[in-house]
């Protein structure tokens, strides 16, 4: 994750106890303060001081994992470069996104494209609403735009740490034909709460509900087995750690299961990718990828390209700058099912 917007604290200096602790908690949202106490060998009371100086700092998020695709909705990612405009019109477009009920994931990019929103709907109109809305707001805004639809994403633990990615969990989510889980009133807004106020403790979730501790518990545990709730993890301010973090967009020449299985554990044994995603538009998969220096960046791609040079067309790679939004499930606590989901 790039540095938060509207962030001007200076690089916090962590050393090796609070970067190895950092590394273990991610993806382990879910751990109790004593069990990572256990997992790194370090008191209690080390382990909640270190980590309350990481949210104060915005160094660490809580955030559910939420598989959307288990609902019958989708992600679409929109990448667009703006054409020359004023630098309030552009503020005011950062806005608009990251207020925007549709909006999952937002972020400044640098290179060929100026943003990308991952935007969350349930059928192709809502989508061309989504553009047309965008357009009526601000008028010709794009220079250039690729629309992508995600077919999966995968999420991995930054490695920070002495310990890399050892005991930590990946996320991952997208289309399949498991049957869609069907959620009432109270479901969505428990969902829409966890995503969108992940510091709730459990007692002031159950009063915003208005439902009791056990019934909190039933309805957590059911979205849980229904694969509706993935996991907990932390999303990670990686410039607090000295890196620069990168999308590579990976242009195939063929698109067989086997090959994008092959990328996929390619990128499972490189440390420094965060991510991967399959996806149906003008590239074909994509990776992120959080390092210390630019060598690192060319000696990742070189690799996949001589791994994989006669199924690669090309590899484009993008700085990411700014990390504006981010939310599994970004609708209003406010929205009804039946806005969300249909009737």
């Amino acid at each position: 994750m790039a540095k938060e917007s509207g962030s001007t604290r200076i690089t916090p200096n962590l050393g090796p106890k609070e970067r190895r602790l950092a590394s273990m908690v991610l993806h382990k949202a879910d751990a109790s303060v004593s069990d990572i106490a256990k997992l790194t060998g370090y008191s209690q009371s080390v382990v909640r001081h270190s980590l309350d100086k990481f949210r104060e700092q915005k160094i660490l998020k809580r955030q559910t994992y939420i598989d959307v695709y288990r609902l019958g909705l989708s992600y679409s990612t929109l990448y667009f470069s703006l054409v020359p405009t004023s630098k309030r019109e552009t503020n005011r477009l950062i806005h608009h996104l990251k207020a925007s009920p549709r909006v999952s994931y937002f972020v400044a990019l640098g290179g060929d494209f100026d943003f990308c929103v991952d935007i969350c709907v349930r059928e192709n109109l809502e989508l061309f609403d989504f553009m047309q809305e965008l357009s009526g707001e601000f008028g010709a805004l794009f220079n250039t735009k690729t629309l992508q639809p995600l077919l999966s994403l995968t999420d991995y633990p930054v490695a920070l740490g002495e310990d890399g990615r050892k005991c930590q969990k990946n996320l991952s989510f997208g289309i399949s034909h498991e049957k869609r889980v069907p959620v009432d009133q109270m479901d969505h807004e428990l969902l829409s709460l966890l995503s969108n106020y992940p510091e709730l403790e459990s007692r002031e979730l159950g009063k915003q509900l208005g439902i009791s501790s056990s019934t909190l518990y039933y309805r957590v545990q059911r979205l849980e087995k229904a694969g509706v709730i993935r996991g907990y993890r932390y999303l990670v301010d990686t410039s607090a750690f000295g890196l620069q973090s990168f999308v590579h967009c990976v242009y195939l020449r063929g698109v067989s299961q086997k090959l994008r299985n092959l990328l996929i554990e390619f990128c499972q044994q490189t440390p420094c990718i965060t991510y991967h995603l399959e996806c149906a538009g003008s590239w074909d998969f994509e990776f992120g990828s959080s390092v210390h220096t630019a060598l690192e960046v060319m000696a990742v791609v070189n690799d996949i390209q001589h791994r994989f040079s006669s199924a690669i067309a090309k590899i484009n790679t993008i700085p990411l700058f700014l990390y504006h939004k981010g939310s599994k499930y970004p609708f209003p606590r406010e929205w009804s099912t039946e806005a969300i989901f249909g009737s």
